[in-house]
């Protein structure tokens, strides 16, 4: 594939190397149309857990929202995209709850906070004909727990994001291992020359890599486990008006 027509975002890591590889052709007259977008991915999710073995049974489902800021800046050449980055690094943030139900008149729930741990990246290539495929990822290491809690209580967790969402359910576990959020986002040529677009996802949404569970989380013996994951969202691309 040519270079003009590749491009790649990293948080703040393109933007010397843009404008290094941006003065050549400059001094040579060959305008440049540079174009910005704040980006907002958004979303909400849930993940459950169904143990049942004799007469004992539990079941626990958890919740999760969260909403990511990125500053995406195109850089634009006779039509052909040469590069984008994010001027500025990402911010989000989220909250959880989690429920659980033995049936036994033994219930309890918890609510907490997500907080984004570092900095979320845009990855992307542009195809022919200027279709654009952007694949979003919240944060480097995702978010961390804030309100966790130690004890015997089910809905105990110091850290939910880790121990429900990424170490039991094993999602984006496989060939590649993947943010469980990770979105793919595409849009045309026309697309980008709206002042708003918006774009819903889902972790249904990928083909490769997956983002979809197993129901069986450990059935045998005469016990069951089935689990479920799913969440939907939706990356919002609007656009900044110079000078603003």
């Amino acid at each position: 594939m040519p270079q003009a027509r590749r491009f790649s975002v990293i948080i703040g890591a393109l933007a010397l190397g843009i404008g290094v590889a941006a003065a050549p052709a400059a001094a040579r007259g060959v305008p440049f149309r540079i174009s910005s977008y704040n980006v907002t991915y958004e979303g909400s999710g849930s993940y459950g857990v169904k143990q049942v073995d004799g007469p004992s049974h539990a079941e626990i489902t958890a919740r999760f929202h969260w909403k990511v800021h990125y500053l995406l800046t195109f850089i634009d050449q006779k039509g052909h995209q040469l590069a984008a980055a994010t001027s500025k690094p990402s911010s989000g943030a989220g909250d959880w709850s989690i429920a659980s139900d033995n049936g036994g008149g033994d219930t309890c729930s918890k609510t907490g906070r997500l907080s984004l741990n570092k900095f979320g990246t845009i990855s992307g290539r542009v195809q022919p004909g200027g279709k654009v495929i952007m694949r979003l990822v919240p944060g480097n290491a995702d978010f961390k727990t804030l309100e966790g809690s130690s004890g015997s209580s089910a809905c105990d967790t110091t850290d939910f994001w880790h121990d429900w969402v990424l170490s039991f359910s094993k999602v984006g576990n496989g060939s590649e291992t993947v943010d469980p959020l990770t979105a793919f986002a595409t849009l045309s040529k026309k697309d980008l020359t709206f002042g708003k677009v918006v774009v819903n996802v889902s972790n249904h949404t990928l083909a490769e890599p997956s983002l979809t569970v197993a129901s069986d989380c450990g059935s045998g013996h005469g016990a069951s486990c089935t689990q479920s994951y799913d969440w939907k969202g939706s990356v919002t691309f609007k656009k900044v008006k110079r000078g603003s």
